[in-house]
């Protein structure tokens, strides 16, 4: 169950993990679908077990980094992420790789301006790559693969489309 939400977490933080020049700054609708051992599975539910199991102390570390994570704009129930990207944040791929905890490297094996592919690896030892195609400036798919130690993986497909050029209410994942 632990190693079904650090999936998630590692998945939301991929969707930071690209860059391209041909993207438009502003709010994105990202919908995400999730499979855990060749299994779709429902984050909800997922997240739920993992942190009913898990000390106090523990779940209130993880409830707070799911809630800086998201911003109060992860929806997971329908698998849905509204993310703010600037500019700045677009301009450099570097920027976009990193993890906020720092506990996993990412490395940007492929750039172009509608193409990025990264590997990531995580000082628990989970690994994977992620592979996004920009479609146009307002839409994008990718599919991030993930391994464990123990053999298990994970995989996340996204589908992201811009909405607006003002994020709102919505902060950037990311400050410069």
């Amino acid at each position: 169950m632990k190693r079904t939400l650090i999936i998630i977490i590692v998945g939301l933080w991929a969707t930071r993990s690209f860059a391209a020049l041909n993207m438009r700054p502003g709010l994105w609708e990202i919908v995400t679908k999730i499979q855990h051992n060749g299994k779709e599975i429902d984050p909800q539910a997922e997240i739920k077990k993992a942190l009913e199991k898990m000390p106090a102390n523990q779940r209130q570390q993880m409830e707070k980094m799911i809630t800086d994570l998201s911003k109060g704009n992860y929806n997971l129930k329908k698998g849905i992420i509204q993310v703010c990207y600037t500019k700045e944040m677009l301009e450099d791929e570097e920027n976009l790789a990193k993890h906020g905890d720092k506990k996993c490297q990412t490395t940007v094996k492929e750039k172009s301006s509608s193409h990025i592919v990264t590997t990531f690896k995580c000082d628990d030892g989970e690994s994977g790559e992620a592979n996004f195609t920009i479609k146009t400036p307002t839409t994008y798919t990718g599919i991030v693969k993930i391994n464990n130690l123990k053999g298990k993986d994970g995989e996340i497909n996204y589908s992201g489309t811009f909405t607006s050029k003002n994020c709102g209410k919505v902060k950037p994942i990311i400050k410069k």
